[in-house]
């Protein structure tokens, strides 16, 4: 759960993350993604993944995720949502 004013931090600007950034907008949701490249951003929000830490709650969304995941726990990140392969 989200405390508020809290952004859901959606990792990744690729179709899913597109995707995502467009659902959390559209139900009124404050985000902010990391990428690897944020200039590919534009105007959406970024945070950098140095920043990260247990108080995040993290959509990762690449198709490869594993080590995403991994370094993410090893920063103590635990609220990590994975969403299901279509």
């Amino acid at each position: 759960m989200l405390e508020p004013g809290q952004p859901l931090v959606i990792y990744g600007f690729g179709r899913n993350g597109r995707d995502a950034v467009r659902a959390a907008t559209e139900l009124g949701l404050p985000i902010a993604v990391v990428d690897d490249d944020p200039r590919a951003l534009g105007k959406v929000p970024a945070i950098g993944a140095d920043v990260l830490s247990a108080d995040h709650l993290v959509l990762v969304t690449p198709e490869s995720r594993d080590g995403i995941v991994a370094r993410l726990r090893a920063r103590g990140v635990r609220r990590i949502i994975v969403p299901d392969a279509a």
